[in-house]
């Protein structure tokens, strides 16, 4: 099961304790989520419901449906999916010297980044 673990910036950045690293997810509301264990995997979870760590062949066909669901949408968009599922479910992809923003970024995000580069948890 993949971790929910979903903090406010300010616990976010209390607790976060590495140098040089963060990959993690802003949701549109400023709530931030580590990456774990992957950026797509959050993102899979979070548009389609489907656990990419459960093997069961339940999870595996509504991983194949939920994938070539997301592969015909890209198609027709011309994106990549890390961009696509970035802009479907409006978050900010984060990583320490890059982020990926979505095409409606909001003000929270906006200042969620804000505090994370006055923090030094992200790069300038």
């Amino acid at each position: 099961m993949l971790p929910t673990n979903i903090f406010s910036v300010t616990d976010f950045i209390k607790q976060h304790d590495h140098i040089r690293y963060c990959e993690a997810i802003i949701h549109p509301d400023g709530s931030i989520q580590y990456a774990i264990p992957s950026h797509q995997s959050i993102l899979m979870h979070l548009a389609y419901g489907v656990d990419v760590q459960d093997e069961s062949e339940d999870a595996l066909d509504r991983w194949n449906e939920a994938w070539q669901k997301m592969r015909s949408e890209i198609d027709r968009r011309n994106n990549d999916v890390l961009s696509f599922l970035a802009d479907k479910m409006n978050v900010v992809v984060v990583w320490y010297e890059t982020q990926l923003l979505p095409k409606n970024v909001t003000q929270k995000q906006r200042f969620t980044l804000a505090l994370l580069r006055n923090h030094k948890i992200i790069a300038e």
